[in-house]
């Protein structure tokens, strides 16, 4: 294998690329709680709660989830997802920002909602972007505007004419 090839997911599949993430941000997930630990019991020593801040059965959950297996292997220490859906994400991701920085309780965001927060919420008890430590990306997944076949005009710059796309 070339040395240009080693870091490239371009040429996995969707799956391996999933998992080699998956791990990445486990591993990196715990090297800051462990750095702040010093002179404590050998981490981790307890269970590890990951909160989800979707609905279970939710993609972002299913990642979650599939995180956590990995995590819960590599650190032999059960590890649980939690998922507090509601508000948007809202409800999840105010119990992380509420959690004690010990580690022991880490969670995923999307940065959707740390965009959108500060305009959907007039008084916010914590700061969506400033209130964690961002690891690392697990997941990209990209967005894309459907239609039902019968619509008449079929290209994107056709659509607006249509029904334009108006925000709220």
């Amino acid at each position: 294998m070339k040395a240009d090839q080693r870091h490239s997911d371009e040429k996995l599949s969707p799956r391996a690329v999933i998992r080699r993430r998956a791990i990445l941000a486990a591993g990196l997930g715990l090297t800051v709680p462990m750095a702040r630990a010093q002179g404590v019991a050998a981490y981790p020593n307890r269970l590890v709660k990951m909160i989800m801040p979707t609905p279970a059965g939710s993609t972002s959950d299913v990642l979650m989830r599939f995180v956590a297996q990995h995590l819960a292997d590599d650190l032999g220490q059960a590890v649980v997802v939690e998922n507090v859906a509601g508000a948007n994400g809202l409800l999840g991701t105010q119990r992380l920002a509420r959690s004690a920085p010990d580690g022991y309780t880490i969670g995923m965001t999307s940065n959707g909602f740390q965009v959108a927060a500060p305009s959907l919420y007039r008084k916010l008890d914590f700061d969506p972007v400033d209130s964690f430590e961002h690891l690392c990306m697990v997941f990209y997944a990209p967005l894309t505007l459907v239609a039902r076949r019968q619509i008449p005009r079929r290209k994107l710059g056709g659509f607006p004419k249509v029904r334009p796309c108006e925000p709220r």
